[in-house]
């Protein structure tokens, strides 16, 4: 079915199946409902792991219903909602509800965060024909941690490369290489950059729209407290303050030592 193109090394409890299978081969007629039981697998999207608890699922002639599945993404809880079209058993368009709490994703020695998401998945067609992802995504937790080297002879500043723990976002595919973005990011816990140039504290929204490959990013972040240190230049400075702007493409504030 359209899953083997979603999910991987699936285990877990039976789900309890109630379906009738009439029409053609090619494109089968399915009725009925399936309750599921607890379930687990990975998201080749995302390349993460996710754990069904409970819900329904009601195939109504080239529609799944889906009703209070719950589950959780790499440990964070969600609930999804809404409906699922199909044109034989191929992925015909979305309309989903999801909302998540505490979902962890980490990237190496780049990036930690903890988000909590109110989203909907939308689109007709397959997935090729590009879905759109919209909504509010809080941001519990975050942190930027990559480290840059500092060569002081050509005086050149670069991130240190990291290969051990890196966890690609996601994998490309049909969905995700032609999923749309309208996104609101808001920071409703501490957000900190901390690496061997800078300790500081942010806080603010952003928009994020476009596509995976080519992401726009509009808002502002406040700098709240914090210090860093000038490369090339002896001494810590402390009392940062000021707003990166990514509307206007640079960054305002003073800087007090």
């Amino acid at each position: 079915v359209f899953a083997g193109d979603v999910v991987e090394r699936p285990k877990g409890e039976p789900s309890r199946v109630e379906l009738t299978v009439g029409g053609h081969v090619k494109e089968p007629i399915i009725v009925g409902r399936v309750t599921l039981g607890r379930l687990q697998f990975g998201l080749k999207a995302l390349g993460k792991e996710m754990a069904l608890k409970s819900g329904i699922i009601d195939f109504q002639q080239g529609r799944l219903r889906i009703s209070d599945v719950r589950g959780t993404l790499s440990g964070g809880p969600f609930e999804v909602n809404g409906d699922v079209y199909l044109k034989g058993v191929a992925l015909n368009g979305v309309n989903l509800h999801i909302v998540g709490e505490s979902i962890p994703h980490r990237s190496g020695g780049s990036y930690e965060v903890e988000v909590s998401p109110d989203v909907t998945l939308t689109g007709t067609g397959p997935p090729k024909s590009g879905y759109t992802l919209a909504g509010v995504i809080d941001v519990v937790e975050g942190r930027y941690i990559q480290k840059f080297n500092i060569n002081p002879v050509q005086r050149i500043l670069s991130p240190s490369r990291v290969s051990e723990g890196y966890s690609s976002p996601y994998e490309r595919g049909d969905l995700t290489e032609n999923l749309k973005l309208n996104l609101t990011v808001s920071s409703t816990g501490t957000m900190r950059v901390k690496n061997n140039i800078a300790d500081i504290g942010l806080e603010g929204d952003l928009s994020v729209t476009g596509k995976l490959s080519d992401i726009k990013i509009g808002g502002s972040v406040d700098i709240k407290e914090g210090t860093f240190r000038i490369p090339f230049l002896r001494g810590r400075y402390s009392g940062a303050s000021g707003t990166i702007d990514f509307d206007r493409g640079k960054s305002q504030g003073i800087d007090e030592p």
